[in-house]
């Protein structure tokens, strides 16, 4: 399949707009209507020029989220998940997939190795 720059601009688009819009529940049929292409090129250019299919592109913009909410706020893990356009299991299915931990786990570790950092810069001076 030969990749047009038709083709290059369009999947640019949707990654742009995954990355704005990763709350919304957006569909592939959603997504080809409105950049007027075909569901199934767009799937496939999509895969062929980002190595990730678009749901796997938009569950990993999700969890980048994720993470920093759970880094930077105190907000529950249900609060985050419905922030993110997810139910709660579905978040800690995909985060423990993708991190091997759970929310809350991945939470607690980040912030003790923040508090370690500081402790750490703390006692050198």
């Amino acid at each position: 399949m030969s990749i047009t720059q038709e083709d290059v601009n369009i999947v640019t688009q949707v990654v742009a707009r995954l990355k704005n819009e990763y709350k919304q529940q957006t569909t592939h049929s959603m997504l080809a209507h409105d950049y007027y292409i075909n569901e199934r090129k767009l799937r496939k250019i999509f895969k062929i020029l980002t190595g990730q299919t678009i749901n796997d592109f938009l569950t990993e913009v999700r969890l980048k989220k994720a993470k920093e909410y759970l880094s930077t706020t105190d907000d529950t893990i249900k609060k985050i998940a419905l922030t993110i356009g997810l139910d709660i299991r579905t978040l800690e299915k995909h985060f423990k997939r993708s991190t091997g931990k759970t929310p809350l786990e991945w939470r607690m570790e980040s912030r003790m190795q923040v508090y370690h950092r500081a402790k750490s810069a703390f006692n050198k001076k």
